[in-house]
Parts: C-alpha cells; sequence; structure tokens
C-alpha cells in the first residue's frame, strides 16, 4: 500500500496515522517512504514507531531534516518483528524520509510506521531552532515558552490524553463488508486509538481501510503487514494510532483471499474540549467563548501549546 498521505488525511491535530509499505526490495537503496518538500510554515510531523520484517543483510536510514544516518539499524535481521513497534521519536519540518539498503532482493518487505501531524505551531519551531514569525515570537514570550523549554522536560504527547472512555470490537472477517461504524453523540468525538489483526499469507488478501467525516480511505492497510490480533499495544505514548471523528468512524475491510481474519479494534469517546474546538475551527457557544477567554486559550492553541 501507498504510504499516508498526511496533508489529505489530517483533519483533528493532533493526530496518529499508520502506514504499512509492503515492498519488493532490489539489491541497494530503496526508498520506502518519503516526505519531502514540506513546508516549515504549514505542518509538523513526527515518526512516532516503525515496524519491519525481520531480514538479514537489510540496513535501515531514517533522515530527518537533511539529517541522513538521524536514526540506523546497520541489520534488520536483529529486530523483533512485526509484532513489535521500535519506539522511537524523530520530528521534521522540512523531510522525512525512510530508506532500506539490502545486499541481495527480498520479495515482500513490510515496514510500518507511526506519524503524527499537527500545525507546526510557534512551539515546534522553538524545540527544533527553527526560526520564528514576529506573531510566533510574540506569543512565545507571551507564554513563556522559550523559558518553559529551558526549565522542564519535554512532556512526551500521550495520544489516550482525555480519552474518556476506551473500548474494543472484536470480529472474524470472512468477507468484504463494514466492520466498524462509530457515531458519537452531539459534542463528544470518537478517537481510533488501534488495530491488529490476523496477517494473511500474503500480500493483498485481506486489506482493511479507515474513513472519517467525509474523508474517505485515510488509512489503507494491507494486513499482510499487521500486528497481530494477539499483540498487547504496549506503552500509549509510542504504539497507538489517534484518529479524530466527531460524525462519523467508518472502517471497512476488503477480502480477496483466504480468511475468515481475526480483527481486533480499540477506539475511545470523549467530550470535545473548548481548546480542540478553536483548533479545529468549530462553532463555540458563548460559554466556551467565556471559558476560552479566561483561560487565554485562543493564544495557547495558536502559539501549540493545546490541544
Amino acid at each position: 500500500m501507498a504510504q499516508v498521505d498526511v496533508r489529505k488525511a489530517l483533519k483533528y491535530p493532533p493526530e496518529v496515522f499508520m502506514g504499512i509499505i509492503v515492498k519488493d526490495l532490489s539489491s541497494g537503496l530503496n526508498d520506502i517512504v518519503s516526505y519531502t518538500g514540506l513546508d516549515v510554515a504549514k505542518l509538523f510531523y513526527a515518526l512516532t514507531g516503525f515496524s519491519t520484517s525481520v531480514a538479514s543483510n537489510v540496513a535501515l536510514d531514517i533522515t530527518s531534516d537533511g539529517r541522513p544516518g538521524y536514526v540506523t539499524v546497520s541489520d534488520l535481521g536483529a529486530v523483533r518483528g512485526l509484532d513489535y513497534m521500535e519506539e522511537v521519536r524523530v520530528g521534521c519540518l522540512r523531510e522525512l524520509i525512510v530508506r532500506a539498503r539490502a545486499i541481495s532482493d527480498v520479495s515482500n518487505f513490510v515496514f510500518r510506521y507511526l506519524i503524527k501531524a499537527s500545525p507546526a505551531k510557534a512551539v515546534h519551531k522553538l524545540l527544533y531552532g527553527e526560526t520564528l514569525t514576529p506573531r510566533e515570537r510574540e506569543l512565545g514570550e507571551k507564554l513563556g515558552i522559550a523559558e518553559s523549554i529551558r526549565a522542564y522536560p519535554v512532556e512526551v504527547w500521550n495520544p489516550y490524553k482525555g480519552v474518556l472512555d476506551i473500548k474494543y470490537q472484536s470480529m472474524l472477517v470472512s468477507a468484504s463488508a463494514t466492520i466498524l461504524r462509530v457515531t458519537p453523540k452531539s459534542g463528544w468525538k470518537a478517537v481510533l486509538l488501534g488495530i491488529s489483526g490476523e496477517r494473511p499469507a500474503s500480500p493483498n488478501a485481506f486489506k482493511i481501510s479507515v474513513s472519517r467525516d467525509g474523508l474517505e480511505d485515510i488509512m489503507e492497510l494491507d494486513a499482510y503487514g499487521l500486528p497481530t490480533y494477539a499483540t498487547w499495544w504496549g506503552s500509549p505514548a509510542w504504539n497507538t494510532l489517534r484518529v479524530v471523528a466527531i460524525d462519523e468512524l467508518l472502517i471497512e475491510a476488503e477480502v480477496t483471499s483466504g480468511g475468515p481474519y481475526k480483527v481486533r479494534i480499540v477506539y475511545g469517546l470523549a467530550p470535545v474540549t473548548v481548546a480542540e474546538k478553536i483548533a479545529w475551527g468549530l462553532d463555540l457557544t458563548a460559554e466556551d467563548r467565556r471559558i476560552a477567554d479566561k483561560l487565554n486559550l485562543y493564544d495557547m492553541v495558536e502559539a501549540g501549546i493545546l490541544p
């Protein structure tokens, strides 16, 4: 499957998407994931985890903002495989490139990854040493962002933050169908947190797609690269999706051969906060505006401190 088109997928930031690449490697250098030509003024990306096939004599190299070898794995024969996510956090504002160097041809190599995305704000630029606009400098000084970054440890972002109820669905899928549809009540959001499943014997036999709020197929996942049904997701800060819907979360399966396949989906429900309404351009009530003014939420959202 193709890499996640973050520009298309992002709607309710910050969000975390899963991409699954299944690719035949040739001897030499192979591009796996490539987010290039990014606009520093618009989006901040962060690779928050990845998993690969166990493949001896294949090396992995991750380039971030012109820094080749920012993360390297010298031999993928030593990794734990697709049931485990390697914990990384690689932020970028200009480019993120993942390449694999193979000594010989490799068939059906899998690279699964999680990518977090949000608008590029003052807090991201200060963390990564980028030039601020006059307005961003004003916000940074007003809110003491630079001082806070120097004074306190950077908090690891948690996709579970603010999720009130967490639910899961397990199912057997033997034919193409809608396998989950969640319609949150007014003023609430649904948050997709995880997908795992039974891997088919070959690629393209079983696929899962995710749509929400009028955006179709924002994630198209070949189940050949999923973590298995029984996999424990581990640390929420690293190994979790965050795909938000306020109207409808829709997950569909396409089965072309084999089955039935086991699937496990984890999702949460929570009220939409005032800060989220501001960030996402939703309508505010009079009470929302009062709270926003009292707590200085407009500036905090604009600076990237919230949500």
